[in-house]
């Protein structure tokens, strides 16, 4: 499996996974193909969205909300390998309403190990394959090849790296782009110092419907209490949902070169746009020592 799947699973493995508000209870298998095709697969949440409100339709009206553009559609299981999004049908023996969940490795013996979610949290189980109908397939390389941009040595001093800022105070106006800030606005780097970074951020926005915004990673090299030098690294759109609200995750594997290195987000709001307030924003994953 490429680092940056397992990277996405290992963030989400244990946790509650909510994208859209939908459902009851909200943290649906829908969720993990959400947060998937945004973190992972390069889209856009909407284009994720179930025409019939069940998870399968995905597949069956497929293409739909130009998804498409970043994943392809493959009938059948026996092609199945790991960064696969696999769909059972609406009515299937052991998934009636259908279901969604994340390759993790081949078939064996009927099985494929999946990051799935509902019953329980999102984790990691082997699913039956009966009654699935298909995956959908990442249109970009999502091999270590194509992003990571430095090979991680797994045999080096490993240290765990988790926070969250909780307060949802910090609000950005039409035409501005500032550093999603920690705990005040003098702390926005949750990595710091020479290593190799794996590192998911999620990030819950509020504001007007509709609203469009950029979330963009970069690594930056600090000098004598002054930035000069930004290196980008990923970065998602952001469409504020019908209730106002979005969440999103992004995805950061990355190398900071030396001490002077630290890891941020920026929000971009843009000229004219309604402002946005930024929520809970956290991050967790996992630092090995050059």
């Amino acid at each position: 499996m490429s680092q940056i799947v397992e990277s996405w699973a290992s963030a989400l493995d244990g946790q509650y996974i909510d994208m859209d508000g939908y459902g009851d209870p909200t943290a649906q298998c829908h969720d993990i193909w959400l947060s998937y095709l945004v973190s992972v697969a390069g889209g856009q949440q909407f284009q994720g969205y179930a025409p019939s409100g069940f998870t399968d339709s995905v597949f069956t009206s497929f293409p739909v909300n130009g998804v498409d553009s970043v994943v392809t559609k493959h009938y059948g299981t026996a092609g199945i390998r790991a960064g696969d999004v696999v769909f059972w049908g609406y009515g299937s023996q052991y998934y009636p309403y259908s279901h969604v969940a994340v390759a993790l490795a081949e078939p064996v013996g009927g099985y494929v190990a999946c990051l799935t979610q509902n019953p329980g949290v999102a984790h990691r189980e082997s699913l039956i394959l009966a009654g699935a109908l298909g995956y959908l397939r990442p249109i970009r390389d999502i091999s270590d090849s194509g992003v990571t941009p430095e090979p991680i040595d797994k045999d080096k001093p490993v240290e765990y790296i988790s926070g969250s800022r909780n307060n949802g105070t910090q609000v950005v106006s039409g035409g501005n782009k500032p550093w999603i800030y920690l705990n005040d606005s003098n702390h926005t780097s949750f990595a710091v110092g020479a290593g190799d970074f794996q590192i998911t951020t999620t990030v819950d926005l509020h504001g007007t419907a509709g609203t469009r915004v950029a979330l963009t990673a970069y690594r930056v090299k600090y000098v004598n209490g002054s930035d000069v030098e930004e290196v980008f690294l990923e970065e998602i759109d952001v469409t504020l949902q019908p209730n106002g609200r979005a969440r999103r995750q992004l995805v950061i594997p990355h190398r900071l070169p030396s001490s002077e290195w630290r890891t941020r987000v920026r929000i971009t709001v843009p000229q004219g746009a309604s402002p946005v307030t930024v929520g809970r924003f956290s991050w967790k994953g996992h630092k090995w020592n050059l």
